[in-house]
């Protein structure tokens, strides 16, 4: 389990997101940091092929994927505004081997 004060910082970081258009990173993880930080994010979680979602779906955590144009491997957390409407906040987690 990651500790509280991680969520804090991801309640933070998705206040300044919205002050922000929406993306901030949230720095860098190891894969299995990133994936207890997107359980932590939205608990009980419902899965698909992409992500995990809330029960509320409000909150969503994106599994490690590279990004082709960064050419990067990154997690995502996000929040929206309505179950199956617009991703308001996303917090950008960057992969690194541990």
């Amino acid at each position: 389990m990651v500790n509280a004060g991680l969520i804090q910082r991801l309640s933070v970081a998705d206040y300044r997101g919205k002050m922000e258009g929406g993306n901030f990173p949230l720095g860098k993880a190891t894969e299995a940091t990133a994936n207890e930080i997107g359980a932590d994010w939205v608990g009980k979680a419902l899965a698909d092929k992409y992500a995990n979602f809330s029960k509320d779906r409000l909150h969503s955590y994106r599994k490690p994927a590279l990004k082709k144009k960064a050419n990067i491997i990154q997690a995502n957390v996000e929040a929206w505004d309505e179950p199956g409407g617009t991703v308001t906040q996303n917090g950008h987690i960057t992969i690194v081997k541990g």
